[in-house]
């Protein structure tokens, strides 16, 4: 347990970020997360 629980510490941390650019209704559309996000399916720019 102890190996498993530093192998889990040991795994780089990333920061991912991004903007809402507009919300209409249930769609929200975000700019500058590209390869970050893959929820839904809309398409990339």
């Amino acid at each position: 347990m102890r190996v498993l629980l530093k192998e889990i510490e040991d795994i780089p941390t990333l920061t991912r970020f991004g903007r809402v650019a507009r919300i209409e209704g249930l769609a929200v559309e975000v700019t500058g997360a590209q390869g970050a996000v893959s929820l839904g399916g809309g398409s990339a720019a």
